[in-house]
């Protein structure tokens, strides 16, 4: 049968994670015969749309499929739609995590798909085929929820997982497109601490399936909670191919959790380092012992990922993350220690957050940004126990609806929405934006390809470092991982808008007020000059004029509550800026709120400390 298998869209050559699911289907359906052509549009700057409708023209596929996670599920359905009338005898099958934590939501939700596979889908995919080929009845096939005649739902036995994982044939590198994939990405971008040189060859790699534990927030149903291991002759038998046919330097461990027996990974560091290549995988916190890092880091490990999610007791409970605090400020020390990247995230929005706990994990943060963590908020995903929990409380109204809106945080705590909305609009960005471990650039230039150069100061080990190649986000946040200690640290720099025509008009029209007012602002004129701030900083967040303006307006005023919020604004804006703190810490002293201005006044002195007293400005490019 010839086959059609899509990718879902992350991006259009950049770099992003690969799903391998797709990968392990095409590779067992070639295995036992069947013409497959996977089309991977990421790796392509055509739009989704043309791409899907060029391959089915040229390919002619009887079967299409596709899959994935439930915030694919608008994507997974306008590439059925697309499909479904160029196909209109062909079969087209859905399967990946979505298919399985709902089975009859998802197929509801994209009712011009004939087939889900629900559950891992090597097995399933083959027999489906084979069943359609044979004329055999799909009731046999386990694994199963397809449309019967009249639009009925069935739903088969569930399919058993696969314990012996050796058995199953190695992904189809070519086809998901490895030779493409591995070369895309570029110093500060994928995986923190990953990749600092040009040149990197990233291999995206599994060596076990599942994780035994059982975190609220987390979809581990599929699994079962099984946790099962690949040989570590397998493992290395498939690296060693990969680092020969596609000449890889580079490998990111996919494991939900990375060889919980310690022998194993004992094993696996012993028989990686003589390979020389840069590797990062996730461990569970009781795993970052002392001993277990120096053989990591002795066989070529730069970046560990585990989870913390919260520094609040409370909230740790909550998530069952079979954890404590004592035990994660452990962990981090252990890998600062080490010098092994920390690539980790504070998540707020369980249900038992509130403000208090989210503060308590903020707070610490602001005492402990060497360690520079991501944030984010929880999502309530099908098959997770929120999930469950929040459908249960009637806070899920619709699963159709919700999974289809492609957003899954909701307010499923005891804070009002205002206060969630707060905690999740303000007070988190402030902390995350605001309180950063900086590095000094000493020298930026951009290359003809757009990415740059830096020669910069590391905050941690001070050492001089030359970076080439790289790439910045645009936004205040970019983060890079030095040579010598492998720490990550921020770069100085900011994206300013670019000087459209409406920007050029506002600055004028400032201009001319200031000037004509000698660089004052009339009573008459403060309402009409903070209007004409509060639209310069909504297209330009950087422009520190309108926002010292728009302060002293409010000083002007009387609003000290509002000046405070607008300067913290400033300060989310321009995080480098060292006056700006201390104009923070000021204000709050003057009001008594001196469990608060701490965190300034820190931050203030390792600016200072540093030598950093302004970002470098990058102006973005037209449109």
């Amino acid at each position: 049968m010839r086959i059609l298998l899509v990718i879902v869209q992350e991006t259009s050559m950049k770099t992003y994670q690969i799903s391998l699911g797709v990968g392990y289907v095409s590779a067992s359906l070639k295995r036992a015969g069947h013409d497959v052509h996977v089309l991977n549009p990421n790796h392509s700057n055509e739009p989704l749309k043309t791409q899907l409708l060029q391959s089915i023209k040229e390919f002619q596929p009887q079967m299409l499929g596709v899959g994935g996670m439930s915030f694919h599920m608008r994507q997974i359905r306008e590439i059925v739609v697309t499909a479904r009338p160029m196909l209109p005898h062909g079969v087209i099958v859905v399967g990946g995590v979505a298919m399985f934590n709902h089975p009859e939501v998802t197929m509801s939700a994209i009712p011009e798909a004939d087939i889900g596979v629900v559950g891992e889908g090597e097995y399933t995919t083959v027999e489906l085929v084979e069943a359609l080929e044979s004329g055999k009845d799909l009731k046999t096939v386990n694994g199963l929820i397809y449309w019967e005649v009249g639009r009925k739902l069935i739903q088969t036995a569930p399919r058993p997982i696969e314990t012996e994982l050796d058995k199953l044939p190695w992904i189809d590198w070519e086809g998901i497109g490895l030779e493409v994939y591995s070369g895309l990405h570029n110093p500060g971008e994928l995986i923190p601490g990953l990749i600092v040189e040009p040149g990197a060859r990233v291999l995206p790699f599994l060596t076990s399936r599942g994780c035994p534990f059982s975190c609220t927030f987390c979809c581990h149903e599929i699994t079962g909670r099984r946790y099962r291991t690949r040989s570590m002759d397998d493992v290395f038998k498939e690296l060693e191919y990969l680092i020969d046919r596609f000449k890889i330097n580079t490998v990111s461990i996919y494991d939900d959790i990375f060889c919980l027996k310690p022998q194993n990974l004992r094993d696996f560091c012993e028989r990686i380092r003589p390979l020389n290549l840069r590797w990062k995988c996730s461990l569970r916190v009781e795993q970052v012992t002392a001993e277990n890092l120096k053989i990591m880091k002795e066989s070529g490990c730069v970046t560990i990922s585990f989870g913390i999610e919260s520094m609040s007791p409370t909230v740790l409970d909550s998530m069952k993350k079979s954890t404590n605090f004592e035990a994660l400020a452990n962990a981090l020390d252990l890998m600062y220690e080490s010098k092994i990247t920390t690539f980790a995230n504070l998540i707020f929005g369980d249900p038992a957050e509130t403000m208090e706990t989210s503060l308590e994990s903020l707070e610490w943060w602001a005492k402990n940004n060497h360690f520079d963590l991501r944030t984010d908020f929880i999502g309530y995903n099908p098959g997770t126990t929120i999930y469950e929990d929040a459908l249960a409380k009637g806070l899920i109204k619709d699963p159709l609806e919700f999974i289809m809106s492609g957003n899954s945080q909701i307010n499923a705590t005891t804070m009002t929405d205002q206060e969630y909305e707060t905690l999740r609009t303000e007070i988190v960005p402030h902390y995350i934006q605001a309180f950063g471990f900086p590095g000094r650039i000493l020298e930026l230039s951009q290359t003809s390809t757009g990415s740059f150069n830096m020669r910069s100061i590391c905050p941690h080990c001070k050492k001089e470092l030359m970076f080439k190649g790289f790439t910045f986000k645009a936004g205040i946040i970019n983060r890079i991982s030095c040579k010598y200690c492998n720490q990550l640290h921020r770069i100085p720099i900011r994206f300013r808008a670019y000087a459209t025509k409406e920007l050029k008009q506002l600055n004028d029209k400032l201009s001319a007020v200031l000037q004509s007012n000698n660089n004052s602002v009339p009573v008459a004129l403060i309402s009409e000059v903070f209007e004409i701030c509060q639209a310069v900083v909504n297209i330009d967040m950087g422009h520190d004029l309108a926002w010292s303006i728009m302060v002293s307006l409010l000083d002007h005023l009387n609003r000290e509550e509002s000046a405070i919020n607008t300067l913290k604004l400033a300060i989310n804006g321009n995080p480098y800026n060292q006056d700006l703190f201390y104009q923070m810490e000021a204000r709050l002293k003057k009001l008594g709120r001196d469990d608060e201005l701490t965190k300034y006044n820190r931050q203030a002195k390792l600016l200072s400390s540093l030598g950093i007293t302004a970002p470098f400005d990058i102006e973005l490019a037209p449109g």
